[in-house]
C-alpha cells in the first residue's frame, strides 16, 4: 500500500526515512483493521464472503476494462477501486456480507467511474 499507492499518489517527494516510517505505520493501522475485523467476523465463511466481495467488486471492472479498452487510466482503475470498496462496505452494513446485490452495485460503480473519469482524464491530455 505504501509503495504502489501512497507514495505514488499522495506523498511525490517524500525521503527514505520517512517513507519507512510511513511504512511502519500502514503496517500498525492494517494490523489493528484486521484484528477489528477477526473479532467482528466470528466465521471463516463470512469473513471469506467479505473478501471475495471486495476483491470482485473492486477488481474485476478495471482489469477486464484495461485488458479490452486502451483508454483506461490508471488514476481512474485507483479511483474506482476506492469508490466500489466504499459501495461494497455500505452494502455489507446494509444487506449482510452474504448479500450478491453489493458485488454487482460495486462493479456497476466501478465501471461507471472507471469510463467516466477516463474520458475526462483523455479529454484534457488532448
Amino acid at each position: 500500500i505504501s509503495n504502489d499507492l501512497l507514495k505514488p499518489y499522495v506523498f511525490k517527494n517524500m525521503e527514505d526515512h520517512q517513507f519507512l516510517g510511513l511504512t511502519r505505520l500502514t503496517t500498525c493501522i492494517l494490523a489493528v483493521i484486521a484484528i477489528v475485523i477477526s473479532i467482528w467476523v466470528k466465521e471463516v465463511l463470512v469473513a471469506i464472503d467479505i473478501a471475495y466481495a471486495i476483491l470482485t467488486g473492486g477488481i474485476f471492472m478495471p482489469v477486464v476494462l484495461g485488458l479490452f479498452m486502451k483508454r483506461i487510466t490508471p488514476q481512474a482503475a485507483f479511483y474506482a477501486i476506492i469508490a466500489s470498496v466504499i459501495v461494497i462496505f455500505i452494502g455489507i452494513a446494509i444487506t449482510g456480507p452474504q448479500s450478491t446485490a453489493t458485488i454487482f452495485y460495486a462493479i456497476l460503480v466501478n465501471a461507471i467511474i472507471l469510463i467516466i473519469m477516463s474520458q475526462f482524464q483523455r479529454k484534457k491530455e488532448a
